[in-house]
Order: structure tokens, then C-alpha cells, then sequence
């Protein structure tokens, strides 16, 4: 998880909460670093690679062989894996 003391490193880097002209995407309005930076976001990237892999899982149920039309999704879409 993120500790408190690499989120404090964080939080100094210029280009993370202070210069968004920069990026690449630009966001507009307000911006709340501690949403980017703090432990919740940690869990949110969890939870959605969690969420991701059990919809895979659910999806792969009863694939006997590598003929089923759902085992090229399984050994494919390598895109959306990484």
C-alpha cells in the first residue's frame, strides 16, 4: 500500500498537483490531490483489477478446451491484461 511517507514524496513532485498544463491531459477545474495520491487510490486500483479478473473468472467458467470460442479470450486480449 502507499505509505505516508512516499505519499508526502509524491505530493512534492511538481508536475503531479501543480503544473497541469504539461500533461498530456489537461483536467479541468479543481483538483484534489489527496484523491490521486492518498491510500483510497490505492484501493481503487485494487478493487478494479479484483473486479476485472473476477468478471474473467466468472467469464472462463466450464472452458474444457482450447477450442471454445471463450478460450480466445482467455488467451488473448493481452492489451487489456497489462
Amino acid at each position: 500500500m502507499l505509505s505516508p511517507g512516499v505519499e508526502s514524496q509524491l505530493y512534492k513532485l511538481p508536475w503531479v498537483c501543480e503544473d497541469r498544463t504539461q500533461q498530456p491531459l489537461v483536467l479541468q477545474g479543481p483538483l484534489d490531490c489527496g484523491s490521486l495520491l492518498g491510500f483510497r487510490a490505492v484501493y481503487r486500483m485494487c478493487f478494479a483489477t479484483a473486479a476485472f479478473f473476477f468478471f474473467f473468472m466468472l467469464l472462463m467458467i466450464c472452458v474444457r478446451s482450447s477450442r471454445d470460442p471463450r478460450a480466445a479470450i482467455q488467451n488473448g486480449f493481452w492489451f487489456f491484461k497489462f
